[in-house]
């Protein structure tokens, strides 16, 4: 049965949170985007505050956010909480700050979108259906990369995503480019990694690139490599995609991020438009915008 699955699965932010409850000492947030304010939202609703936060020098602090010297000035002992979606991402950039005044240091694997109540319960509640899109995918990858998301979600433990994560994962090798004719959109073009990637599969031979990046920050980096390298045929769009042209909510932070989206508590506003406007002769859609796929595609 499909729930055997997950059988024996422990949630490891059950545990965390046990141990930071035990250890008792301040609690400081690496870290100052949304992710870490759901992270937050998350420790208050199980009784745990956080004392402070900090962020890298090179990052504009806002008010209540301090360094991490700032921090290991104030407290004697503390423990920190990494405010970061990317786990690798978080456990690196904290790599580079040590002191025998941390007693632990915890990352929890939540969701900013819709699948904080993914647990055991959900998984026993809604079996058939999740075996019936087990089933209906293709081929072993795409199952064993579903099954591992909703374990990771369980139990809170990255190892899983860890075991299907893939290098290409916008261009593997069943993916063809030989044509020289692609009309290739790029929906999140972030800086231009996927724009690079693609260059080098074809060769530079591809009639069209429609880059979108709503992110102003994201879509500034964008323009400079396209210029930097010289690109031609591409055509980078400060918008976001969805199912209809409008004006949303975004939120978006003061550097390069991968985490930006569409929320309802944004700090800014961004143009949304059409596929079906802004690129009706695509031949190949790329998408990731942080779970807001299904929009673009509803009525192209």
């Amino acid at each position: 049965m499909f729930v055997d699955h997950f059988a024996g699965l422990v949630d490891k932010r059950l545990e965390f949170l046990a141990e930071l409850k035990r250890i008792s000492r301040p609690i400081v947030m690496y870290g100052s985007g949304e992710y870490s304010q759901v992270v937050e939202r998350f420790l208050y609703s199980n009784g745990l505050e956080v004392a402070a936060r900090f962020v890298d020098p090179h990052h504009e602090t806002s008010a209540g956010e301090w360094c991490f010297e700032d921090v290991a000035s104030k407290f004697d002992e503390f423990c920190v909480v990494l405010g970061i979606a990317n786990v690798w991402r978080a456990w690196t950039a904290m790599s580079r700050h040590t002191s025998d005044q941390i007693l632990g240091v915890y990352h929890f694997a939540l969701s900013p979108h819709y699948l904080a109540d993914i647990n055991h319960e959900f998984i026993n509640r809604n079996t058939a259906a999740l075996d019936g899109v087990y089933n209906a995918l293709f081929d072993e990858l795409s199952k064993q990369t579903f099954l591992n998301y909703l374990k990771t979600q369980v139990s809170g433990d990255n190892q899983f995503l860890d075991k299907v994560m893939c290098d290409n994962q916008y261009f593997q090798d069943f993916i063809s480019f030989d044509r020289g004719n692609e009309i290739f959109v790029d929906a999140g073009a972030y800086v231009g990694d996927t724009l690079e990637v693609f260059i080098n599969k074809t060769r530079g031979r591809y009639k069209k690139y429609y880059a979108f990046e709503p992110d102003v920050v994201n879509f500034e980096a964008l323009k400079q490599l396209i210029v930097a390298k010289g690109l031609q045929n591409v055509q980078a769009i400060g918008c976001g995609l969805g199912c209809r042209e409008d004006t949303l909510r975004f939120t978006q932070g003061r550097e390069p991020s991968t985490d930006s989206k569409v929320s309802e508590i944004g700090n800014v506003s961004v143009q949304i438009v059409t596929i079906d406007h802004s690129c009706p002769d695509a031949t190949f859609i790329k998408m990731d915008i942080e779970g807001a796929e299904l929009g673009p595609v509803r009525i192209s």
